[in-house]
């Protein structure tokens, strides 16, 4: 695990702020004055869950800042002080674990926890998963 001075993460979202936001943009056929910075906010901390090249992306702090800031009535005050802990053992699982290893979206992830019953292991990483997955299908059919 490489720990990050906030200032280094501050100026990576700097950079890729803007590409992102046209990136988005672009795939939700918006103009780029449509995209707020909390819908660039939302995809940046789902981004933190993408269990691709052996979960590279996968950030605690950003998932635990996704739940404060999106899902705050989804979970209880002890839920999310909870939540760290078990993102943290579920990282050093995912390392070890050939079945998630082999997972390379945020929908697969969550089908594999819960065909190895890891969604009982990790019930709030389960939920946050859940969560974004209903929120991006609901988004995407509205449109």
């Amino acid at each position: 695990m490489t720990m990050t001075k906030t200032s280094d993460v501050e100026e990576v979202r700097r950079e890729t702020m803007p590409r992102l936001r046209l990136e988005v943009a672009v795939h939700a056929d918006l103009h780029v004055e449509g995209v707020t910075d909390e819908v660039v906010e939302v995809f940046v901390l789902n981004s933190a869950l993408d269990p691709h090249n052996n979960y590279e992306a996968f950030r605690v702090e950003d998932v635990c800042k996704l739940m404060n800031q999106f899902y705050p009535n989804d979970f209880m005050e002890q839920e999310k002080l909870h939540m760290k802990i078990q993102l943290e053992h579920f990282q050093l699982d995912a390392h070890q674990s050939t079945e998630l290893q082999k997972t390379s979206t945020v929908v697969k992830l969550c089908q594999e926890l819960a065909k190895t019953n890891k969604s009982s292991v990790y019930p709030l990483l389960d939920r946050i998963i859940r969560l974004v997955l209903t929120l991006s299908m609901s988004t995407a059919t509205t449109e």
